[in-house]
């Protein structure tokens, strides 16, 4: 599917100002007998155990997990917490995404998608610092937002499309008072975290950008791990 990028992201960087972003369509949820549902069923029933059990943050770690989940236990974690099957790239398979359901802070967990053997392969996994967010933009193109941070003085947001099953980086805006302390913004093309080759941009034009890509993070409907 090719897009004209360069278009879509200025057409985001516009949306800043201009109300809500538009509504998200309703996405269709597999059962759980579908093919895919089955291809992710090791994944699902991991968190699913886990949940129940309340693992301390350590075993998520030990499993390759997200240890986010362990933010979630208050009240009914399986409620708390779900799973849902969509087709990010609409290539006709679903990938699996598996996070919170507070609409506050709707982070995901984990992201899977089907690898070019039918195997389930994982792309990415939250934690502290660095964490994941589904956004829906008016052309119709889904994209995942990472928050990620190496301390007060060095964060990223990079904005990625799923593309042939790889994240691809569209943007980034990069904070490094560490390069620059006093012209510490820069939009970035890469992933790399490295500024040298990135562009000096004004405070307000970065603050712009992340609140209208910001204003498309969608929740994802979600099955609750307590059906």
């Amino acid at each position: 599917m090719k897009k004209n990028w360069m278009t879509m992201l200025l057409a985001v960087a516009l949306l800043t100002g201009c109300g809500a972003a538009e509504e998200v369509p309703e996405q269709e949820v597999q059962e759980n007998t579908s093919v895919q549902s089955e291809m992710y069923s090791e994944q699902i029933d991991a968190y699913r155990t886990a949940l129940k059990e309340q693992w301390e943050m350590d075993a998520y770690f030990e499993q390759d997990m997200s240890s986010l989940a362990v933010y979630y236990y208050e009240g009914d974690a399986l409620k708390n917490i779900g799973y849902a099957l969509m087709d990010l790239d609409l290539d006709g398979s679903d990938e699996l995404l598996i996070g919170s359901k507070d609409e506050k802070d709707p982070v995901i967990f984990e992201l899977w998608t089907m690898g070019e053997n039918g195997e389930a392969v994982k792309l990415v996994t939250s934690h502290e610092r660095n964490r994941y967010y589904l956004e829906w933009q008016e052309e119709g193109v889904y994209m995942l937002e990472n928050q990620g941070s190496n301390g007060a003085a060095n964060s990223a947001h990079h904005y990625y499309t799923l593309e042939d099953g790889m994240l691809q980086v569209q943007q980034a805006i990069v904070f490094d008072a560490i390069a620059d302390e006093a012209n510490p913004w820069f939009m970035a093309y890469d992933e790399d975290w490295d500024t040298s080759n990135d562009n000096p941009i004004e405070e307000q034009t970065a603050l712009d950008i992340m609140d209208a890509y910001s204003k498309t993070i969608i929740v994802p409907e979600y099955i609750p791990f307590s059906e």
